[in-house]
């Protein structure tokens, strides 16, 4: 009798666990967002994909035509998502990329299944136009100055 009391707590107990582990996989979790260009206006992204880090799998997302929206339904993955593992989004506009990155928090399941990540593309830093000609020139300059004070001696 004490026996299969063990036996039932223990089954009981690793069901438990099992549903406690496996209650988010697969389950519904969007990601969206809207998209900012380099000078935060609102931009239309050609392409959206979200890279599970834990698993290593990829899942393109949604964009539409003429909206500054995305969207990615986690859920589709084939491996599903956990609460902790840290998600990589990257958004597409012609020949730019940008990135970020969010971990799925504990409490997913109460704020909706829905994660708001807006994405911003950063503006490219350019150089000073003609900065490598003025570095060029002034090393010259300092290379006369340095030889002419070199033949007066």
């Amino acid at each position: 009798m004490k026996k299969k009391a063990i036996i039932i707590v223990m089954l009981v107990l690793t069901s438990l666990c099992l549903t406690i582990n496996t209650a988010v996989a697969g389950a519904p979790l969007t990601v969206y967002g809207d998209v900012y260009d380099e000078d935060g206006n609102l931009t239309e992204p050609s392409a959206a994909m979200a890279l599970n880090k834990r698993t290593g799998e990829t899942l393109d997302g949604e964009v539409w035509s003429g909206y500054t929206e995305y969207q990615i339904q986690l859920g589709n993955m084939p491996g599903g998502w956990s609460v902790g593992d840290v998600i990589n989004v990257t958004i597409t506009k012609l020949d730019k990329t940008t990135s970020d990155e969010f971990t799925i928090p504990d409490d997913i399941m109460e704020q909706g299944s829905v994660i708001n990540l807006d994405m911003h593309f950063k503006a490219e830093k350019k150089p000073i136009p003609g900065f490598e000609l003025i570095a060029l020139l002034g090393a010259i300059a300092i290379g006369c100055i340095i030889l002419k004070r070199g033949r007066k001696k």
